[in-house]
């Protein structure tokens, strides 16, 4: 399962706690590190059995004219192969009547030795109705459950998908496509061809570098 298409670009204060930009924003996280795959830094979890991560409060993570869709992700180093590991991901937001709500479980078989490994879960549509809604008590739950390792796991850039709402129509007719672009070609060095009229309404990459994946509207 991949993360595709736009994903939420929260608030400053909200964009810092899930993209782990400072160790104060987490029980459980006392050290940052420069290796990331966005911002300035990653977190640092030194492995020893079960670890849980919990966020601070967040408040509202998407405008008026979006909400989230169904996928959340996480970007994770795994330092070493082991024989065993456990990634959960938990919502809670107790003003949506959301408590303790775990979207998955990933084990070690999902990760790459060496470099940063998007693990995505999926997000239930109570729970994607819930996360569009007005809140200020959010947080999110990451546990570790592993053998100790020779250097820390580390976590970056939590995001969720998101699609915009047409609250006036002027979106008209929506239609999602993705496709692949090489490493060297930008969105903006490319021709898209279509038979009739459209306008992009959002284009966005996974790592939210250069643009590949875009959402079109027939006008």
């Amino acid at each position: 399962m991949k993360l595709t298409g736009a994903t939420v670009t929260a608030n400053d204060a909200g964009q810092q706690v899930l993209g782990f930009e400072n160790s104060n924003d987490w029980s459980g996280i006392s050290v940052t590190d420069s290796n990331h795959t966005e911002g300035r830094v990653s977190a640092q979890v030194s492995v020893s059995g079960w670890m849980q991560l919990t966020s601070s409060h967040l408040s509202t993570l998407v405008d008026s004219n979006e909400q989230i869709s169904d996928k959340a992700a996480i970007d994770v180093w795994l330092p070493e192969s082991v024989g065993w590991l456990d990634l959960r991901f938990i919502v809670d937001i107790p003003s949506q009547g959301i408590y303790w709500r775990e979207l998955g479980t990933e084990s070690q078989e999902a990760l790459v030795v060496g470099e940063f490994t998007s693990v995505v879960f999926p997000v239930p549509d109570d729970i994607a109705t819930a996360l569009s809604g007005s809140y200020d008590d959010l947080r999110i739950v990451v546990i570790v459950n592993g053998p100790s390792m020779s250097a820390p796991l580390l976590l970056d850039n939590i995001r969720f998908a998101k699609e915009a709402v047409d609250t006036d129509g002027s979106l008209g007719e929506q239609v999602r496509f993705a496709f692949d672009l090489p490493q060297d070609v930008k969105l903006l060095e490319t021709v898209v061809q279509v038979n009739e009229s459209f306008k992009i309404a959002t284009a966005a990459h996974p790592q939210n570098q250069t643009a590949n994946v875009v959402t079109w509207a027939r006008v």
